[in-house]
């Protein structure tokens, strides 16, 4: 007499979640005959079929032999198919352990760790599968459900593993519902060219209809209660080169191996087939779902951390192909970095229809944003772009077109008028602007200088100038500048006539900054 145990499970979307009332039908196998069942070691005998609880669990006492099931919950069946009942693995032994006598005469297990004493197993067991298919059959499988409606909605598992926790307080300890793990051993020698993989997954469609979704792999982590979490993750990937004892039996690893390369996630998307492949996508995120009331503060489609610690750090490195970014681009100045590392950051805005693409250089402190050449293996800077709103540019500038200018635009310029005399000295501190004179007479062959002073004049700074306006015969004047020094120059203004000229006269100026070197 032995006890069985399960749940049943449903598809909600994309979780599994327990249903409780599920009818479950315990039939003889191969008969398929209504079996006898009890609630205790077949003391109490029990309806035939059962209900699930409120959690979705059902269990039941049986004689041992071989047995299916048969699940209802709405319109859908489907079968538990030819699983065998020889043995209670906890009807005795010390701790909750396996007695070793009963899994070995069940399963044809093979003890390989050692007993507490009792005849338990306290370390791993090298065994064929306890619940195996028919001789008819070639493969091993653990509650292998079918959908026997024929309607695929039924819920497919080929295995179900779960664990409850109920522990309190605060619990460091790391839990885990299912561990598998591949080693070689500390003084094994080999080489390994293919793959030593401890998780395989493979999804495989033969058939000739449409398929909506195939996956090797599903993994998902809900918080599903009103507890706040630090993380949920649905596959979390880790490289280590080196690490602490590990296996079964432990093995203890001389940690000065090299890796060529570690890599927590990899994904690689290949077409064997003859058919096309409309998009190949090696690592793909989903738009992110907020449906539950609650709200998201930031939502990140990749999200990664300082890239520090390697003698040359990459936070994101492409191979040949497209870059292409359907929104703004903007990478921030991190200024708590080390200064070996500080990048030029900038910021670049703009799309749609009307809307002003933007630039945005440093953060004041220096840093600018160059475009260079590369010849040889040296760079050469064309030009730069200095977060103090300077360009230096180290090419030619050419324009092409006839309709186009070289100057200044609106905002650059401004605009001065002499008071009392031609001799009064004027101030305007703009790149370029218009100087209207006084119109005090000027006598014939006479000239007459003023001070112009202006936060942009240096030793080396140009001055160009020409008379736009304000003068009644051509040619009347003659204007030019010295004393260029450190914010101020020298105007001076001749009358070229044979007579005095009493006219207010419109200087149009530009500065240029020259170079000593």
């Amino acid at each position: 007499m032995e006890k069985y145990t399960d749940l049943v499970l449903v598809r909600n979307g994309q979780s599994l979640l327990p249903q409780p009332g599920a009818s479950v039908t315990v039939l003889t196998s191969p008969a398929g005959l209504v079996a006898t069942i009890y609630s205790d070691n077949g003391i109490t005998e029990v309806a035939n079929p059962l209900t699930t609880d409120g959690n979705g669990r059902f269990s039941f006492y049986a004689a041992d032999g071989r047995y299916s099931l048969t699940v209802t919950y709405g319109t859908v069946t489907y079968s538990v198919l030819d699983f065998p009942l020889e043995f209670d693995p906890f009807a005795s032994g010390a701790g909750g352990f396996v007695p070793a006598s009963a899994l070995a005469s069940a399963s044809g297990a093979t003890l390989v760790g050692t007993s507490d004493g009792y005849g338990n197993v306290q370390t791993s067991l090298s065994a064929r599968a306890i619940n195996a298919k028919p001789s008819s059959s070639t493969s091993n499988y653990i509650n292998q459900f079918l959908d026997q409606n024929g309607t695929g909605n039924g819920q497919l598992i080929g295995i179900d593993i779960e664990q409850a926790l109920n522990q309190s307080g605060t619990i460091a300890a790391y839990q885990f519902g299912q561990t598998t793990e591949l080693f070689t051993l500390s003084a094994n020698n080999a080489t390994w060219n293919g793959q030593l993989t401890s998780v395989y997954g493979s999804c495989n469609h033969f058939g000739s209809g449409n398929s909506t979704f195939l996956a090797g792999g599903g993994f998902e982590g809900f918080n599903d209660g009103a507890g706040t979490a630090t993380q949920v993750i649905g596959v979390s990937g880790n490289a280590y080169n080196g690490g602490v004892a590990a296996g079964n039996p432990q093995q203890t690893p001389t940690n000065n191996g090299a890796a060529l390369n570690l890599r927590g996630v990899a994904g690689h998307a290949i077409n064997l087939s003859s058919g096309v492949v409309g998009s190949a996508v090696a690592l793909y995120a989903y738009t992110p779902t907020n449906t539950g009331g609650g709200s998201i503060t930031t939502a990140y489609g990749l999200f990664i951390g300082d890239q520090l610690v390697g003698a040359t750090n990459y936070a994101i490195f492409t191979g040949h192909g497209l870059n292409n970014l359907g929104d703004v681009l903007q990478v921030t100045g991190q200024g708590a970095l080390p200064a070996a590392t500080n990048q030029n950051a900038f910021t670049a805005a703009g799309g749609g229809s009307g809307v002003n693409g933007t630039i945005y250089v440093g953060d004041g402190t220096g840093r600018s944003l160059n475009f260079s050449k590369r010849t040889g293996g040296v760079d050469s800077v064309l030009a730069q772009f200095f977060d103090s709103g300077s360009f230096r540019l180290a090419a030619n500038v050419q324009i092409s077109a006839p309709t186009k200018t070289h100057g200044y635009s609106t905002g650059a310029g401004g605009a001065v008028t002499q008071l009392t005399s031609k001799a009064t000295g004027v101030t305007l501190n703009t790149s370029a602007g218009v100087i209207t004179t006084n119109n005090a007479a000027l006598a014939a062959g006479a000239e007459v200088s003023f001070n112009f002073t202006n936060s942009n004049f240096n030793s080396t700074a140009i001055m160009v100038h020409s008379v736009a306006a304000g003068t009644s015969t051509t040619g009347a004047y003659i204007i030019s500048v010295d004393n260029m020094q450190g914010g101020v120059c020298s105007v001076c203004i001749r009358n070229m006539t044979a007579g005095s000229l009493s006219e207010a006269i419109i200087i149009n100026f530009a500065v240029i900054q020259a170079s000593a070197n």
